[in-house]
C-alpha cells in the first residue's frame, strides 16, 4: 500500500490534536496518595492556569484537593513539570 504525501500531511495535522489533553491536572505523591499543592501551584502558574479545589469524587479519581484548570493541560506536560518539582506522578481528568 502506497502512502501519499497528502495522507502524511493530514496525519501530521490530526495526531497532535489527538494528544492527551485534560481540563484539570495536579502533581501527585502516589505512594501517599496525596495531591501536592506547592508543586501543582508552581506548574499551574507556569502554564497560566487557575487553581481550583475539588472534593473527592469518581471524576477526580477519588482525590480531594487543588487541580490546575487550563483548557490545554496535557498529561505529558504535567508529568514533566511535576518531575521538575520533585514528584514523579501527576493526576489529570476532564
Amino acid at each position: 500500500m502506497k502512502i501519499s504525501a497528502i495522507t502524511v500531511a493530514i496525519m501530521a495535522t490530526i495526531l497532535p490534536a489527538m494528544a492527551d489533553k485534560h481540563g484539570y491536572c495536579a502533581c501527585w505523591d502516589k505512594p501517599n496518595n496525596k495531591l501536592m499543592l506547592p508543586a501543582t501551584g508552581q506548574c499551574c502558574t507556569s502554564k497560566g492556569g487557575v487553581l481550583t479545589y475539588f472534593t473527592s469524587t469518581k471524576t477526580t479519581g477519588n482525590m480531594e484537593g487543588y487541580f490546575c484548570a487550563h483548557p490545554t493541560n496535557g498529561g505529558d506536560w504535567w508529568s514533566a513539570c511535576c518531575e521538575g518539582q520533585g514528584w514523579d506522578w501527576s493526576k489529570c481528568f476532564g
